[in-house]
């Protein structure tokens, strides 16, 4: 969107939004690369995250996804039925006060 003052400034804005569904979708992102998608910025333990991982793949397809905060705190492996995933990931107090998810 773009519009004018009265003074003749621009402002502009701009948002993106990800839906996801049972069929593939033509990411924009690096080849190997997957970047996924949190539902929040932030949670407390006891809440549970969703993470949408945006894929060019057909499912159903193999993920391995690591959950680390200095060391692997937990690892799993599973075949998703949907081409872009929203995996649900309970918060515990052992992942504050960051955590990094990985998948490959």
């Amino acid at each position: 969107m773009e519009g004018e003052d009265k003074t003749g400034n621009i402002a502009r804005a701009e948002t993106f939004l990800w839906v996801s569904g049972a069929e593939g979708a033509a990411w924009q992102q690096s080849d190997g690369v997957v970047k996924p998608v949190a539902d929040a910025e932030s949670y407390l333990p006891g809440e549970t995250a969703h993470i949408l991982l945006p894929t060019p793949f057909t499912a159903p397809y193999q993920v391995l996804m690591t959950v680390e905060r200095g060391s692997i705190l937990a690892v799993q492996k599973f075949v998703t039925s949907t081409a872009n995933p929203i995996i649900a990931l309970p918060i515990e107090p052992a992942m504050r006060p960051s955590l990094s998810l990985k998948f490959g």
